[in-house]
């Protein structure tokens, strides 16, 4: 029956966030739907071809937000939906960070695209630094913080290992796959990709240069993870922050994650259970690709085991 119902309850939706009545309708609806049914309706009206205009309201964390949404932004459905309909555990880890003892005073955001993980501490009264080199998505990522009045500290740069220039590799219509890592092209070879040099910079330079020392690091960069922990060195040697990263099911990469992130004192948890710390093999064979990496005196990981 479910089966049965998609095809046309799609239909229905698609004509209804067509029109501005539609829209403001479908966005009361979804606010006031369970965790469970949003992640439901995100994967019922995935689709990028939909376009729509208007103020998308929703909340986080006790904290309203609104993101003003237009035809010309291809992925501003998407946007609206994976807000609460993607990516659950990550959300639900912030919302624990910031209401615990001790809530993040300064965030950065490595890989923010759009900037809707940043969104979600900006609002909350921190201070977010967010580094996204693809220009694509600085419009939205200022639209959304001037309509939420909260700043917008956006850094135009990639983050590596050191200093210099990269090659950012974007396949078309896909911001959110952007990459410096060379290998990951392999990944798209049907794409139509755009080249861009960027600047880029390292973790421990940018932390040295503006004296700015963050709780909480999240890094989303498509397969350059480990260059930018090994760009800060010293950040993770001394500050030890909190750090949410991705790493893709690749062994020789998760190995090398581990040995940067144990050497520094770090246990590293799967992010759906952030109370449980992973031994290397079973970090290493899991099936998750997002993780939280604290010391054992961390707010959400309270002992380490190999």
């Amino acid at each position: 029956m479910r089966r049965l119902l998609r095809a046309p309850l799609r239909r229905l939706i698609r004509t209804l966030v067509a029109t501005g009545a539609g829209f403001r309708f479908v966005n009361f609806v979804h606010h006031h739907l369970s965790p469970a049914a949003r992640l439901r309706f995100f994967y019922l009206c995935c689709d990028p071809s939909w376009r729509v205009a208007g103020r998308w309201s929703m909340d986080f964390a006790g904290r309203r937000l609104v993101l003003p949404l237009s035809r010309d932004f291809p992925d501003a459905w998407l946007a609206a939906i994976g807000f609460h309909g993607y990516d659950l555990e990550i959300y639900a880890l912030y919302a624990r960070l910031l209401a615990g003892p001790r809530p993040p005073g300064v965030v950065f955001d490595v890989g923010a695209n759009y900037g809707l993980h940043a969104l979600r501490f900006l609002v909350h009264g921190a201070r977010v630094l967010a580094f996204e080199p693809n220009p694509e998505c600085h419009r939205w990522f200022r639209t959304w913080c001037a309509a939420n009045r909260v700043a917008c500290e956006l850094e135009a740069v990639a983050v590596g290992e050191r200093a210099g220039t990269a090659v950012l590799e974007v396949p078309e219509g896909r911001t959110y796959l952007g990459s410096t890592n060379p290998d990951v092209r392999r990944r798209w070879p049907d794409a139509t990709v755009r080249t861009l040099t960027v600047t880029q910079v390292a973790l421990d330079d940018f932390v040295n240069e503006h004296r700015l020392v963050p709780d909480v690091v999240k890094i989303d960069t498509e397969g350059s993870e480990i260059a930018v922990l090994r760009g800060a060195a010293d950040l993770l040697r001394t500050a030890q922050p909190t750090l949410l990263f991705e790493a893709w099911r690749e062994a020789d990469t998760r190995r090398a994650l581990w040995g940067i992130l144990d050497k520094n004192g770090y246990a590293i948890a799967a992010v759906g259970d952030a109370r449980a710390p992973l031994t290397r093999a079973a970090f290493v064979d899991a099936r998750d690709t997002n993780f939280l990496a604290e010391v054992p005196s961390g707010r959400m990981i309270h002992s380490a085991r190999r």
